[in-house]
């Protein structure tokens, strides 16, 4: 590290102090990129074995020497046990770890160039990747619900602390559907009967861990429609499943329109103001008021008076017998 803090101060003395900055500032970081710029990822499986590459964003085009150490003080470097080659170049690094709980530091050395890379890891249960899952199978219950289940291997990871997404897609489809779960099942109800359905599930450590890698989608698992059954049923069949119950809805609604508009039934809907004319008809034509205030002919009669009188026509000079007898004598005025 010291030697690494003279060469910058050489270096600031011809370009000056913003190199310098930069230069302090990636020694304290960690990494130091060789001349190809390879990059180092790490993931660990679940019976604690680390596995660690560095053939990306391209190929390298020199040798590495890895190191691997605990990020604690007085640490002890340990060499790569067993190193994975493509075309006689190192490109990863396997080895298996006893204290998976801690967090950690990966050195690379070129052999060539000198150059040198470091990177820290932080816990190794947050660079866990689990295996997908396997043997998926599926069933139907009586409530027309697709259950899928599916097996998962654990290693050393508690089988709480995992957790799963499931998707799905008709098989004629090309869009997913995804859908989390905590169980080695899941359920998809409503399902069409006469579709074909494809499952996938991949897994991730979820609960006891900041996990920052799923597996891989298992295989895929198709669920087939029953053919004997959906390809028997003639299309004239279908629609008459969807022309029925539309015909006979229609047909109460016509029924129901026409009951409403008779008379009958409006009225006791919708009941009309009294006509007075026809209460009152006979006091309106009539005038037979006794009649219709309920007074009996004998009682009509008794109200009549039996009285006469003679009517007499008044003439000049003439005379006209009273009711008592007497003449009536007129006298006119003469002009």
């Amino acid at each position: 590290m010291s030697w690494r803090f003279r060469g910058s101060w050489k270096a600031s003395q011809v370009m000056g102090p913003s190199l310098l900055l930069l230069l302090i500032l990636s020694a304290l970081t960690g990494p130091i990129q060789g001349s190809d710029n390879a990059e180092v990822e790490c993931i660990m499986n679940t019976v604690k074995v680390l596995t660690c590459t560095w053939n990306h964003p391209h190929p390298p085009t020199e040798n590495y020497t890895f190191i691997y150490r605990e990020d604690n003080t007085g640490s002890q470097a340990i060499p790569c046990p067993e190193y994975l080659s493509v075309n006689q170049l190192n490109i990863g690094c396997k080895l298996a770890i006893s204290k998976p709980y801690d967090s950690f530091i990966v050195e690379l050395n070129g052999s060539a160039s000198g150059s040198s890379i470091r990177k820290k890891f932080q816990k190794h249960q947050d660079y866990v990747k689990m295996d997908p899952p396997h043997n998926l199978s599926t069933e139907t219950t009586n409530d027309l619900e697709l259950i899928l289940r599916w097996e998962q291997s654990y290693g050393t990871i508690p089988q709480h602390c995992v957790v799963y997404r499931v998707r799905h897609r008709l098989s004629a489809g090309n869009s997913w559907t995804e859908k989390d779960a905590s169980q080695t099942k899941s359920s998809l109800p409503s399902f069409d009967t006469c579709q074909n359905y494809t499952f996938q599930v991949k897994s991730q450590i979820g609960t006891c861990a900041n996990s920052l890698m799923w597996s891989e989608w298992s295989e895929g698992v198709t669920w087939a429609r029953n053919a004997t059954v959906c390809d028997q049923e003639p299309l004239s069949s279908k629609f008459m499943h969807t022309a029925i119950p539309v015909g006979l809805t229609l047909l109460l609604v016509v029924i129901f329109l026409a009951v409403i508009g008779q008379e009958r039934i409006w009225v006791i809907l919708v009941p009309q103001i009294p006509n007075p004319g026809k209460k009152f008809e006979e006091l309106i034509n009539g005038c037979n008021v006794q009649d219709w205030v309920g007074v009996s002919k004998e009682a009509v009669e008794k109200t009549k008076w039996n009285y006469s009188e003679t009517f007499c026509t008044v003439t000049e000079d003439s005379e006209c017998t009273g009711p008592d007898g007497k003449t009536l004598i007129s006298t006119s005025s003469e002009n």
